[in-house]
């Protein structure tokens, strides 16, 4: 009997919930999804307590791949964010819309986001 294939989006998932199940207990950490708009999980960051991850597995079933993807969108989400030792961004592709779509204007704008919101 030939593998079943997964399509990346369920090979992104289950790879980011493989990370997320190893967070320590006392780590805060979000879920962005993300089609042309960004939607965090559970309103923002959660302890990675047992059932918060709990909680975001049930979600993860329950996500489908949805319109176009805007990466910018889901990194601003990310960087406004307070109280926070890791974000996840879901996607199943690549970006297809919003003001950066190429993989080094992404990257440049992302880091110049990081270093506007770093603390004096």
């Amino acid at each position: 009997k030939p593998p079943v294939q997964r399509s990346k989006f369920e090979a992104a998932s289950t790879e980011m919930w493989r990370s997320i199940r190893s967070l320590e207990p006392g780590t805060w950490f979000t879920v962005i999804y993300f089609n042309t708009t960004a939607r965090l999980w559970a309103g923002g960051p959660r302890r990675a307590s047992w059932r918060n991850k709990g909680r975001l597995r049930d979600d993860l079933l329950l996500q489908a791949p949805n319109g176009a993807t805007d990466l910018h969108a889901a990194v601003e989400a990310a960087c406004d964010l307070t109280r926070l030792d890791a974000a996840y961004l879901l996607s199943d592709g690549m970006p297809s819309e919003g003001e950066f779509r190429e993989p080094a204007a992404l990257k440049a704008e992302a880091l110049a986001l990081t270093l506007d919101r770093l603390p004096p």
